[in-house]
């Protein structure tokens, strides 16, 4: 072959290889930044997702406080007038005018508390999943029943409702720190090496079918 066909051949091979090497230098780039990109995403995600349940566990502890602290107050108020009315002569049975109201402190404290959960409910369609949604379902269904109970000034209703939301903690918490534990999980899948995965799936699959609703498998 004459030299100057080498030489074009030469030259249009290393041409070629040089295009060749630049794409796939350009692909590998594109390819990180993807990465670096869905790794941020998630951890973003992520993050905001336990912010989330942070502030739900802390909205519900908050409502159910301020509700108890409440029907404490109503009670408190109740027995004085009640006390009262026999210091002026009322007996057993008798007929006692007026009911208690709760102050406007306690009133404002209830309204901030309730606002609070309504905030973290309301989040809950974007972040909650369906056995979280549920409980915050039926915590909320309690509270309006203890805030119809105390707008009534039925003291009585109001002790039965504050019980009824007291049981409702417990699988609301559960409900939380599966979800949580979920997300760890989640996280742990996306963003961690997989020599440190095995054994923090293993840790945190034992800690959901701990959590888990009844029906739902982790």
């Amino acid at each position: 072959m004459d030299d100057w066909i080498i030489t074009l051949i030469t030259a249009g091979v290393g041409g070629a290889l040089g295009i060749i090497g630049t794409l796939a230098g350009q692909l590998i780039s594109a390819s990180t930044a993807r990465t670096n990109n869905l790794f941020q995403w998630n951890k973003e995600r992520l993050s905001t997702s336990l912010d989330y349940y942070s502030d739900v566990a802390e909205s519900v502890n908050g409502l159910y406080i301020s509700m108890g602290v409440a029907v404490g107050e109503f009670q408190s108020l109740q027995k004085k007038m009640v006390q009262a009315a026999i210091e002026q002569g009322a007996k057993p049975g008798d007929f006692i005018q007026g009911r208690a109201s709760l102050s406007p402190e306690m009133l404002e404290r209830v309204q901030v508390s309730t606002a609070l959960f309504r905030s973290s409910h309301a989040r809950g369609l974007v972040y909650a999943d369906k056995p979280l949604s549920d409980s915050l379902t039926k915590f909320d269904n309690c509270r309006a029943n203890l805030v119809e109970a105390l707008s009534t000034k039925h003291i009585s209703d109001a002790e039965v409702e504050l019980e009824i939301m007291s049981q409702q903690l417990k699988p609301l918490y559960s409900a939380i720190q599966y979800s949580k534990v979920e997300h760890n999980l989640v996280a742990v899948n996306t963003l961690f090496p997989w020599s440190a995965r095995r054994q923090l799936r293993k840790q945190f699959v034992e800690e959901m079918n701990k959590l888990k609703p009844e029906g739902e498998d982790a």
